[in-house]
């Protein structure tokens, strides 16, 4: 019963990505320094937008607070990678934040449709100083 159960989950989350016009591919660099050498600054985000929707990245602290809302804009106007995949640049130097900027630790981010009903990615990266 459970392998059924696990295979139907399964092939619903492949049909999921299969039908979805929005697919995070990547996320890097995981952790970041925010020392000003210009190495590891930004987060990437590689993402398919086949349909240029506009996207809603959040970005949390460790303990839940929302410190950074961002609207990624549809990107039908923007030219694609070889691959078809689209890059955001998340640089938490230029962007408004609702404290002053990111401090050392762990945040966790969401990446979900604009009307934030359909969660399309989720994960985390550290800032370390």
């Amino acid at each position: 019963m459970k392998k059924l159960l696990v295979y139907i989950l399964a092939t619903l989350l492949v049909f999921i990505n299969l039908f979805s016009d929005v697919k995070l591919v990547d996320y890097y660099p995981k952790i970041l320094t925010l020392n000003n050498d210009n190495i590891n600054e930004k987060v990437f985000f590689k993402y398919f937008n086949d349909k240029g929707s506009t996207l809603v990245l959040k970005v949390y602290d460790i303990n839940g607070i929302l410190v950074s809302e961002q609207k990624i804009t549809g990107s039908v106007k923007e030219k694609p990678n070889e691959d078809g995949s689209y890059i955001y640049n998340f640089d938490p130097k230029n962007e408004s934040f609702y404290s002053e900027s990111l401090t050392q630790g762990l945040y966790l981010f969401v990446i979900s449709d604009e009307d934030n009903k359909k969660i399309l990615s989720k994960g985390s990266f550290v800032v370390a100083k």
